[in-house]
């Protein structure tokens, strides 16, 4: 998988040996860039003075339009101008139908397979599938070949080079974005504030039903004393009674010594 640093890396190294390079050695400097396997940004090289002042020269200058349709162009920037410009290598052209790919993702991130066998000079789907799956293996774009629909589903793209004259559109997209990132959090922040109301509605609910079960209980417990208490009371006087009932009276007591006495002296 290519990561940025390793690219930016790569074209380190290729800026400065640029700062040095003129006439056939800047060519020279120009093919070995476009050859680089991790190399797929050159707008930074195409901007080196060296590699402007190949435009200057009939024989030199092809090489700066080639270098030029690789950091900004296609596939079919190239065979439209392919009789003014250097025959290039397998390893050039499989590059630039990475790129290729690249920009047709930016428009569309599902692209049929039509389109891309047009766009990318291929004449069946065997080739394109196998173009894709290399693509996905140099970290180019991360993509889901759909069979059955004919479909490429991009998911993501390496960037490639921006010219001067798309700034202003890049800006504008750029400032639709902001908006809806605001948007966005402004919803977000909407969210966490009905959030917070809620809980804080729920912690006082707890609370209060908290409070009633705590005065539930101790309204139980004072009509379970009182109970106790009455009962208690009941009892005691149930006792009291019994033991009244029980205890013989002294008059009784007297009649019977009375009758007793009475049967001695009729004796």
């Amino acid at each position: 998988m290519m990561s940025g640093e390793k690219t930016n890396a790569v074209l380190e190294q290729y800026l400065v040996l640029a700062k040095g390079a003129r006439g056939a050695a800047a060519v020279s400097l120009v093919k070995q860039a476009l050859e680089a396997p991790s190399l797929y940004v050159f707008g930074e090289l195409l901007h080196c003075n060296s590699v402007k002042q190949l435009e200057e020269s009939a024989e030199h200058k092809p090489y700066a339009d080639l270098l030029r349709i690789f950091a900004y162009g296609k596939c079919s920037d190239y065979i439209t101008n392919k009789q003014t410009l250097p025959e290039i290598s397998a390893g050039m052209i499989r590059k630039l139908r990475h790129l290729t790919i690249v920009s047709l993702a930016t428009n569309n991130k599902q692209i049929p397979y039509g389109l891309l066998l047009k766009e990318l000079d291929l004449h069946n789907v065997r080739e394109l599938e196998d173009l894709i799956i290399e693509a996905i293996y140099a970290g180019v774009i991360k993509a889901r070949m759909d069979q059955s629909k004919q479909l490429l589903e991009v998911r993501y793209t390496l960037g490639r080079d921006i010219q001067i004259s798309e700034l202003s559109k890049l800006l504008v997209i750029l400032e639709d974005w902001t908006g809806k990132c605001s948007e966005s959090l402004t919803d977000i922040q909407n969210q966490i504030v009905a959030a917070q109301l809620k809980k804080a509605h729920r912690v006082t609910q707890n609370q209060q039903t908290e409070a009633e079960i705590c005065n539930i209980k101790k309204t139980l417990k004072l009509t379970n004393a009182e109970r106790s208490g009455v009962r208690s009371s009941t009892e005691h006087m149930d006792t009291a009674e019994s033991k009244i009932a029980k205890k013989p009276s002294s008059s009784a007591t007297k009649t019977k010594g009375l009758r007793g006495s009475a049967k001695v002296l009729k004796l």
